[in-house]
């Protein structure tokens, strides 16, 4: 069965650095009203929000414009998130930027280890213990070490190592399957590692290429070394696909194996080959299909 980490980030606000200060303040509202607003020839409309302390204040949407004003985003009665602004003018902004989405989310994630249970009972429990403890290596230790300046990749080595070794046994029990698996795991890992290594000097990648880097390199993590945190993001991904494949092969193997025990070895191992083949002509199309999915607005741009 496949297990799919799914790590959600907020989305941040960026303003112009002149107008706002640094520090803001998050909160939660229930709109009211909603409202336009006439000012030097302009016109927005903004919401009457309830905040969680009871103060009712205006606040406007703080996404990139759009066609679409607050009223066909948002209705009245609806739970928001705000942030609280102070301005150099002394003038206090309140921003709606994005609606209250921890109900749905827990409902959407106990949907998902339901279904998990009833389709892999005993089996799928484990699997999402084995997802629980990978989630927990990340943000407990890969995040925090990079960001107090240790080596990225050497982080990252580790962490995937820990990450494979538990979730791998928690998710399939101590067998020999499961050790074959492990193992190849580990040694796929390390040859992608050195293949991601060169091909990230070959062409001379510097790990700048996005927004949230650059943030990153100007902020408190100046000191992070982005090469090395560009190999370590291929590393972690890697281990994502290499768990799926790696434990699915074997198992697929072990079971031709046991369906026809006299087979030869060079009979199997022709077998494993054929397995191995679909394995990585499916992956490359999944894969393809995952990052044009995630890049699509990117493509949107490169359109124009």
């Amino acid at each position: 069965m496949k297990r799919i980490l799914i790590f959600a980030f907020a989305v941040s606000l960026f303003f112009p650095p002149a107008t706002l200060h640094a520090e803001d303040f998050h909160t939660t509202g229930v709109i009211r009203e909603f409202d336009i607003l006439e000012q030097d020839g302009f016109t927005e409309e903004v919401a009457t929000v309830e905040l969680a302390d009871g103060r009712v204040v205006e606040a406007m949407y703080g996404a990139a414009e759009t066609e679409s004003g607050l009223s066909n985003l948002f209705s009245v009665g609806q739970k928001v998130v705000v942030v609280e602004l102070d301005s150099e003018t002394g003038d206090t902004l309140f921003v709606i930027t994005d609606p209250y989405r921890i109900p749905a989310i827990i409902g959407v994630v106990i949907g998902f280890f339901v279904l998990i249970f009833v389709i892999g009972k005993m089996r799928g429990v484990t699997s999402l213990l084995g997802l629980v403890l990978s989630i927990a290596i990340i943000v407990f230790f890969i995040v925090p070490k990079i960001a107090d300046g240790a080596s990225p990749l050497v982080v990252a080595l580790i962490g995937a190592t820990l990450i494979a070794v538990l979730s791998i046994t928690t998710a399939h029990g101590f067998s020999r399957r499961t050790m074959v698996a492990l193992s190849a795991t580990l040694c796929t890992l390390m040859i992608a590692t050195i293949l991601s290594s060169i091909a990230v000097n070959v062409t001379h990648l510097f790990g700048l290429g996005n927004e949230d880097a650059y943030i990153l390199q100007f902020g408190q993590f100046s000191q992070i070394n982005f090469e090395g945190l560009l190999l370590a993001g291929i590393i972690i991904g890697a281990l994502g696909v290499l768990d799926d494949v790696t434990t699915a092969q074997v198992a697929a193997v072990d079971e031709i194996h046991k369906a026809n025990p006299a087979l030869s070895k060079k009979d199997l191992l022709q077998r494993s080959f054929s397995v191995g083949k679909e394995h990585l002509t499916s992956m490359v199309n999944t894969l393809a299909l995952a990052y044009a999915g995630a890049s699509l607005p990117l493509l949107l741009a490169f359109s124009v």
